[in-house]
């Protein structure tokens, strides 16, 4: 079995990191500027990213990510009222 270079392990994981925090950021977006699940869809807003490969695609994937980022915050005894400000929810 070959090994990576480190060359290319810091790539890759460099690139897991781009992806990582593009997902927080429109996970953000969403939630603090109240965008419709369907926005990340628009071909209008592909259009403005060429080259860009999204973490998330799909509405159902995008409301699932919001659900399960409440739930765990929840799970750890995160008041619901303080989950959503720091959300955006109450802006």
């Amino acid at each position: 079995m070959k090994q990576q270079s480190i060359a290319t392990m810091f790539k890759k994981r460099s690139e897991e990191d781009i992806a990582k925090t593009l997902e927080q950021n429109l996970v953000r977006w969403m939630t603090t500027d109240h965008m419709a699940f369907r926005s990340i869809e628009s071909q209008a807003f592909l259009r403005d990213l060429p080259g860009v490969s999204l973490p998330i695609t799909s509405r159902r994937t995008m409301a699932r990510r919001i659900d399960l980022e409440f739930n765990l915050r929840r799970a750890q005894g995160t008041n619901v009222r303080d989950i959503c400000i720091v959300s955006g929810y109450f802006d």
